[in-house]
């Protein structure tokens, strides 16, 4: 891989993530009646939204052009295979629309696949490219920490 397609790379997945969160905890307070539950996804929706600008500005202090549409459709499809691959009736299906643990069951989740996905994307990366693809990591690991705490509030 050139020097800079694995920054370039996982940032654009990174973004292409995070806009699916986005989509996805939009959508939840259309389709439940239950008020915690939108409560939390409109707060996930807004750290997602966060995310997405800091990968963002990250992406632009990088100098990281827009990619190719071959390459954009490339990079949706693979965040599309790595996070909620069956979108919001994924969620619904594995009960994480049940209740607001269940969906901060199901977040903690993703979170986790995207550290994994993003540290195997690190191993064939140069230094500078695994250095950059680290701070997608760490802050990946910030917001399952977050989602964690979540947790262990919403069980006391």
């Amino acid at each position: 891989m050139a020097e800079g397609q694995g920054r370039a790379q996982g940032l654009r997945i990174a973004l292409e993530m995070e806009k699916r969160g986005i989509a996805l905890y939009a959508r939840i307070p259309l389709v439940t009646e239950n008020r915690a539950l939108k409560e939390l996804s409109r707060r996930l929706e807004s750290e997602e939204r966060l995310h997405y600008q800091q990968f963002e500005t990250m992406l632009l202090q990088a100098g990281i052009e827009e990619p190719s549409l071959e390459e954009g459709a490339l990079i949706s499809a693979t965040a599309a295979d790595h996070f909620y691959p069956g979108g919001l009736m994924q969620v619904a299906r594995e009960g994480g629309l049940d209740t607001p643990e269940a969906l901060l069951k199901e977040a903690a989740e993703a979170e986790r696949g995207s550290i994994a996905f993003y540290a195997a994307l690190q191993k064939g990366a140069s230094e500078a490219d695994a250095a950059a693809i680290g701070a997608i990591i760490q802050e990946e690991e910030g917001h399952l920490r977050t989602l964690i705490s979540y947790q262990n509030s919403a069980s006391k």
